[in-house]
C-alpha cells in the first residue's frame, strides 16, 4: 500500500472516530438520554469507533469484514434515527393542529423541533468507513 493511500485510509478512519466522539459530546449536550430509544445513537457511535479503531491498529480481513457490518448497523440506525425524528415531529404537529393536511403535517415535520436529518451523521460516518475498506490490500472482497 502507497504512503498517500494508507494516508487516505486512515484519515476516512480517523474522521469515523472524530465523527462519533462529536455525535455523543452534541447528544449529551443535548439532553438525548430520556429514552432507551434516545440512546441507541451512544451505542452506534461506540460500535463504529470500536471497529475503526480496530482496523487502524491491526487492518486484517476479519477486522475490515466487522468494519463493513459495523458501518451497515450504524448506516441503518442512521436511517431508523431520520425516521424516528420525523415520526414524533409529525406525530406532535397532528396533536396541535389537528385541522391541518397531511402535506402540511409533513412539511412541519421535516422542520420540526427534532432536527429529522441529525441522524444523517450517522450515514456520513457509515460512508467513510466503508471508504476505509474499499479495495483494501488486506484482502476484502
Amino acid at each position: 500500500m502507497s504512503p498517500v493511500e494508507l494516508g487516505l485510509r486512515r484519515a476516512f478512519l480517523a474522521l469515523v472516530v472524530a465523527s462519533a466522539l462529536g455525535a455523543c459530546l452534541e447528544l449529551a449536550l443535548s439532553g438525548h438520554t430520556e429514552t432507551r430509544v434516545q440512546l441507541v445513537p451512544f451505542g452506534l457511535a461506540a460500535l463504529g469507533t470500536l471497529c475503526a479503531v480496530g482496523v487502524w491498529f491491526s487492518p486484517s480481513k476479519n477486522m475490515l469484514r466487522g468494519l463493513q457490518g459495523a458501518m451497515t448497523v450504524v448506516a441503518l440506525g442512521g436511517l431508523f434515527g431520520i425516521w424516528e425524528h420525523l415520526e414524533h415531529n409529525y406525530a406532535f404537529e397532528a396533536e396541535i393542529r389537528p385541522a391541518a393536511s397531511t402535506i402540511e403535517l409533513v412539511t412541519q415535520a421535516i422542520f420540526g423541533a427534532s432536527p429529522a436529518l441529525a441522524p444523517g451523521m450517522f450515514l456520513v460516518m457509515a460512508a467513510m468507513g466503508f471508504a476505509a475498506a474499499w479495495r483494501h490490500p488486506a484482502g476484502v472482497d
